[in-house]
């Protein structure tokens, strides 16, 4: 394949979007600097760059690059705004740390075996700094085996299931954990802890103990935190990033930013790509980083990429989220709902699994279950009232 064949321009971007792509990468050349000179002389609207920045969640990036370029023509006000939100994403990556060490020796002690996913670690590990990289969140995966023991331990430390209004009987658990991949926990301090059993809802083969076996152990404050392997967490940010469509340009730049360190063994991993068959995420994270991050790419990683069709159309069809700074806009109802589930059943490769993803659209969730209470006998209700709870709910979100 040749780089230029693909239809992803960044010339015809905004000015706002050019300029929050030249700061996305952490070590500019003096090239880079100079770009961002020149575009910071161009009108910008210093709002709407405000908002793509906090929908991206890279204000650190964004600060440090302004700051240290030193041009007059930075509007103040805007800098002074990502100042304070750095102050804030740095007051809660410590919070977060700090929460982060209490989970992993308390899930130690009690003899339940847990991955820390991305947060805090991976900021340190990628940019060598926790500010770095806002995180709503604490994800903490776990065998799912030990979902309820640990579900219990957060009870009784404080948390709140933030997903729950009411008690889960016993069928409505065992379909959630089924078809779901992760419950949130909440404490009263502002903590949010994402629980996942799984690395995604698509995983059809999770493999938790050859994971386990490969894992990496950091030491925080004299805790011991467990990571996935380089090349597992690679592998998992790939599939992150892909199927959110890289709605936050965050993920797409930890990509980058480990693609740039070049310590992975990059044979190793279009390898383990075609194993799992998810090259495609990999093709689709080449492309964007080449293009919208400019970053020098492995020429074995760009191999793939010629007679990968998928990959290419992922890449350019992830664009519309990327540019895009309502961050709503995703959700249901928003502007690129319908669009998001084309892509959504694009990445769905072959019938068995695009129908999988349709069929899904008729499972029960939580939602349901909250709205009516039917007994286990009567399980099967859910399917039939879906349809209609589910239109009752475009309608309130239409009126």
């Amino acid at each position: 394949m040749g780089k230029t064949e693909l239809t992803i321009n960044p010339d015809t971007f905004t000015n706002e979007m050019k300029l929050l792509l030249l700061c996305s990468i952490k070590d500019l050349s003096s090239q880079q600097e100079e770009k961002i000179r020149s575009l910071l002389n161009d009108d910008i609207d210093w709002g709407l760059f405000l908002k793509l920045v906090a929908k991206h969640r890279i204000h650190t990036l964004v600060y440090s690059h302004l700051t240290r370029i030193d041009s007059p023509a930075v509007n103040k006000k805007a800098l002074k705004t990502l100042e304070q939100r750095c102050q804030k994403n740095l007051m809660d990556a410590v919070k977060q740390t700090g929460e982060l060490i209490s989970l992993a020796r308390l899930m130690a002690a009690n003899g339940i075996r847990a991955f820390s996913l991305k947060g805090p670690l991976l900021a340190r590990t990628i940019y060598g700094d926790i500010a770095y990289r806002k995180s709503k969140d604490l994800d903490i995966l776990i065998c799912e085996q030990d979902i309820e023991k640990t579900a219990q331990l957060l009870l009784a430390n404080g948390y709140k299931n933030a997903d729950l209004e009411v008690d889960l009987s016993p069928k409505q658990k065992a379909h959630i954990i089924k078809t779901n991949h992760h419950f949130v926990y909440q404490k009263p301090t502002g903590v949010i802890v994402e629980l996942h059993w799984r690395d995604n809802s698509e995983s059809n083969e999770f493999q938790f103990e050859e994971l386990w076996h490969n894992r990496r152990e950091l030491v925080l404050s004299g805790q011991t935190i467990n990571v996935l392997a380089a090349e597992d967490e690679f592998l998992y940010l790939l599939r992150h990033g892909s199927i959110h469509g890289y709605n936050r340009l965050r993920w797409l730049c930890d990509i980058a930013e480990i693609i740039k360190s070049n310590q992975l063994d990059w044979s190793g991993i279009v390898k383990r790509a075609t194993k799992l068959d998810i090259m495609e995420t990999l093709v689709q994270a080449i492309i964007l980083c080449d293009r919208l991050l400019t970053i020098a790419i492995p020429e074995v990683l760009w191999e793939p990429a010629a007679s990968n069709r998928l990959g290419q159309k992922m890449a350019i069809m992830a664009l519309p989220f990327i540019i895009e700074p309502d961050e709503k806009a995703i959700g249901a109802g928003g502007r690129l709902d319908i669009y998001f589930r084309k892509y959504t059943l694009l990445r769905s490769k072959g019938i068995k699994a695009k129908g999988a993803y349709l069929m899904a659209r008729f499972y029960p969730g939580l939602i349901d279950y909250e709205a009516i209470d039917f007994n286990d006998r009567f399980f099967f209700m859910y399917y039939l009232t879906r349809p209609f709870f589910k239109m009752q709910r475009i309608m309130n979100r239409s009126s």
